[in-house]
C-alpha cells in the first residue's frame, strides 16, 4: 500500500509541479497522514483526494501559508541575497536577489534562526535568512517597487557612518521618488 501511495505521490508531483525551483512540493507519507506543503491548488486536490482513498488525513499545507499572512511581501535590504535550497546556511544556491528586488513571501521558519521560503520575480522558490529582508504589506512592496525605478551601476551609498555598496542592477529609488532604500521595517519604506 505504502508503495503505491507513494507513486501516486509521486505522479502528482511530476503533474503539478515538474521543477522544484518553480514551485513547492514536499510531502512525506507518514503511518496516518500525508504532511507536508505545496503551491500548488491541484496537487493539494489531488493529495487530498489520494489520502482519503488511502484512509489518511492529508495535513498539508497550501504556500503562500498562515505564517505571512500579515506580511506577504518583501524587499532585499543586504546588497545581495543568497536564495538557497534548503533552510540552512550550507545549502546549494538556487539563485540570488539585488538589493531593492521584491519578493512573495511563502513561508516562516524560525528553528535554526529566522528563516523565510521566498518567490522571486524569476518565479525560483528558495528560503533566505530573514536578515536580507524588510517584510511588510503587499501595498509597501508595490509603493517600493513603483518608485524604485532606477537600477545601480555600481553604486556606493554612504548613510551616517554605514557605505553599502550595491551590485550592478540593483534596485534604487531615484532623486525626488522617496528614500533610496527600504529600511529594516515595514513602515519605513
Amino acid at each position: 500500500m505504502t508503495d503505491r501511495l507513494e507513486r501516486d505521490i509521486a505522479d502528482v508531483a511530476r503533474k503539478w509541479v515538474p521543477d522544484p525551483r518553480l514551485g513547492v512540493f514536499e510531502v512525506t507519507v507518514e503511518p496516518r497522514r500525508l504532511a507536508g506543503c505545496t503551491t500548488s491548488r491541484d496537487a493539494l486536490a489531488a493529495l487530498r483526494r489520494i489520502a482519503a482513498d488511502a484512509g489518511r488525513a492529508a495535513d498539508v499545507r497550501l504556500l503562500p501559508d498562515g505564517s505571512v499572512r500579515d506580511e506577504p511581501a518583501a524587499v532585499v535590504t543586504a546588497a545581495v541575497a543568497p536564495l538557497l535550497r534548503e533552510p540552512r546556511i550550507a545549502a546549494d544556491r538556487a539563485s540570488e536577489a539585488l538589493h531593492g528586488e521584491s519578493l512573495a513571501l511563502l513561508e516562516r521558519r524560525e528553528e535554526g534562526g529566522a528563516w523565510l521560503r521566498v518567490r522571486a520575480g524569476d518565479g525560483y522558490h528558495a528560503w533566505t535568512p530573514a536578515g536580507y529582508l524588510a517584510v511588510g504589506p503587499s501595498e509597501w512592496a508595490d509603493d517600493w517597487s513603483t518608485r524604485a525605478t532606477g537600477r545601480s551601476l555600481g553604486a556606493e551609498l554612504k548613510f551616517e557612518d554605514q557605505r553599502l555598496r550595491l551590485a550592478v542592477g540593483a534596485r534604487v529609488a531615484l532623486p525626488g521618488t522617496g528614500k533610496s532604500r527600504p529600511r529594516m521595517d515595514a513602515g519605513g519604506m
